[in-house]
């Protein structure tokens, strides 16, 4: 009898874990709830647009021109280039939308202790 509730906190950490280093919305996905599915396109959606931004600084390291960038961001001004480039904005965007989809995940499946599955 003292096995079954070790074995449910197990599946629940793999879960937790699966949602944490996976793929976030994956463990809910597994655990059953729809609610994963939006977490994964957040996810998936952060990805795409931070690798944009990562594509968009290889490119213009190939060219010659990240150092001129890199002078232009970080000196005076420079926050405004952050903002206006619209390349920047992708890929803050990309990381807001991934960051808050690993948030959502991690509260939504986070592994309940025996205490909180008596109430």
């Amino acid at each position: 009898m003292s096995k079954k509730p070790k074995e449910k906190l197990s599946s629940d950490l793999q879960f937790f874990l699966a949602n944490l280093l996976i793929l976030p919305g994956l463990g809910s996905v597994l655990q059953g709830k729809k609610s994963g599915y939006i977490q994964m396109g957040l996810s998936l959606l952060g990805l795409i647009f931070s690798g944009l931004f990562l594509l968009y600084l290889l490119r213009i390291f190939h060219q010659g021109e990240l150092q001129e960038k890199l002078r232009l961001w970080a000196g005076p001004g420079g926050l405004h280039e952050w903002l206006t480039d619209p390349y920047c904005r992708l890929g803050w965007l990309g990381v807001f939308l991934f960051f808050t989809s690993w948030l959502w995940s991690m509260v939504v499946s986070r592994p309940k202790n025996e205490k909180e599955e008596a109430v």
